[in-house]
């Protein structure tokens, strides 16, 4: 006798239901979600029997199962326990006893979609200069350097929010203090997987407070440079060519960067 969880399709439907309901869709959105994104599986009567089994088995997690729901599991359940399929009869009475049970058939939770996380608190514009010490940096020869940090703007991705940034090599023992002194500076560049096409834009991919702390006693802040120039776009990547970058690998990245790429000046 088998099993519901030999049914792998079962899991799938689960889980987008939950994933669904999570987001903040109401019970009724969620079903039609389902049933839209999945409507030859449920022409299929194999598909279709246990893709109700999975509704209904999701449905009494949050205690919200129609009637509906329960008469379509509970075919679907009928279906699955014919002899050449042979689903376990008391895995059957189990779920069934949930399905038409008063207890699951509480009226829905609403859910609120989870927050969209932010970490980083600068601005756009801001920048600020991360000292060159490493040992990586000194073999490159850069270990009397700064690496400037300039947000461009920011990106949300998923549910967090993550800052876009422009990083440039900054030779002189004084941060820039103007907008003039900050476009003197250099553009490292930074290439998207194996691509020659010049890619500009960093996500830093900041993923907790405790990190975007660390980060930030390291680095010092120069000022509000909301004016300072951009660099061109590569045509051939369109408006946005994101590279995702660990804040703390930026040091190691720059000196590669720096060897492998160069460093461009805008005027």
């Amino acid at each position: 006798m088998l099993n519901l969880s030999y049914f792998p399709y079962r899991s799938e439907i689960k889980e987008d239901y939950y994933d669904l309901r999570k987001s903040g869709k109401t019970r009724e959105e969620t079903l039609a979600l389902l049933c839209a994104q999945n409507e030859n599986e449920i022409n299929d009567p194999d598909d279709g029997a246990v893709f109700w089994v999975a509704v209904g088995e999701a449905q009494c997690r949050y205690r919200e199962v129609t009637e509906d729901v329960a008469q379509k599991a509970k075919a679907g359940l009928d279906y699955l326990m014919q002899p050449d399929i042979s689903l376990s009869k008391t895995v059957a009475k189990t779920l069934c006893a949930k399905l038409f049970s008063p207890e699951y058939r509480q009226a829905p939770k609403e859910r609120k979609p989870a927050p969209i996380k932010n970490y980083c608190t600068w601005a756009v514009g801001d920048v600020y200069a991360f000292p060159m010490r490493s040992k990586e940096a000194k073999d490159a020869y850069l270990d009397d350097t700064s690496l400037l940090i300039r947000v461009k703007e920011f990106d949300t991705v998923g549910k967090k929010i993550y800052p876009v940034i422009y990083k440039i090599l900054w030779l002189d023992a004084a941060l820039p203090s103007t907008t003039e002194e900050l476009n003197r500076g250099g553009y490292l560049v930074n290439h998207l997987y194996a691509r020659k096409d010049q890619v500009f834009d960093l996500v830093l991919c900041i993923n907790s407070k405790k990190q975007f702390e660390a980060l930030s006693s390291r680095l010092t802040y120069a000022g509000n440079f909301p004016d300072a120039l951009n660099p061109p776009k590569p045509k051939a990547l369109g408006e946005f060519c994101p590279f995702f970058e660990d804040p703390d690998e930026l040091e190691r990245r720059a000196c590669f960067a720096f060897h492998q790429y160069g460093i461009e000046y805008f005027k």
